[in-house]
């Protein structure tokens, strides 16, 4: 979004439970956040940003695993290819 951050948010939860508590920022970027997706696991996001990066992230400890440079301006979407590896994406 805006606030450059990518948030995983769980959706199964007890109705008591604060869910601000349960979301957890696992992107940021230096610029804002236009495009997220999982990979074929829930344990990594690909994420795209205005920064002109894409970026693959791990989501249980949010670090960054691997940027992507390449555009000269903002990165506005992505995809992933549907394969069984899940290791070839679009951006654009």
């Amino acid at each position: 979004g805006l606030d450059n951050k990518c948030s995983v948010y769980p959706l199964t939860f007890d109705k008591n439970e604060n869910m601000a508590a349960k979301k957890k920022s696992v992107a940021m970027h230096t610029n804002y956040l236009s495009a997220c997706s999982f990979t074929n696991s829930d344990m990594q996001i690909l994420t795209a940003s205005g920064d002109g990066t894409c970026a693959l992230w791990d989501v249980e400890s949010g670090q960054l695993l691997q940027s992507f440079h390449g555009h000269g301006a903002d990165v506005l979407c992505l995809d992933l290819a549907p394969s069984e590896t899940g290791n070839t994406f679009v951006s654009g």
